[in-house]
């Protein structure tokens, strides 16, 4: 699968590519990327990478699917706030 990114509306090229499993190893790949991403940016006070989105497309370049950034996001502060429940 390839990740190709939408940074500020330009087209971010995937030209390596990544060996996933399925469609959804690939999605679960991107979320993990966004979410790496979205700390480095936040960090640095930086919010315009919550705007951003991948491009996931086969090796001939096929949109298979498009995932913004922030899509996941919700599920995680849930864990993650089930979690600090637990621990209360």
């Amino acid at each position: 699968m390839f990740f190709n990114m939408r940074i500020d509306g330009f087209l971010v090229v995937d030209y390596d590519g990544t060996e996933c499993a399925d469609l959804d190893a690939a999605v679960e790949e991107a979320r993990a990327s966004a979410r790496d991403l979205i700390g480095e940016h936040i960090k640095s006070n930086d919010p315009s990478v919550l705007l951003n989105s991948f491009e996931i497309t086969d090796e001939p370049g096929v949109i298979l699917t498009t995932k913004k950034f922030t899509e996941g996001l919700r599920e995680e502060f849930k864990r993650a706030i089930r979690y600090c429940r637990r621990l209360h």
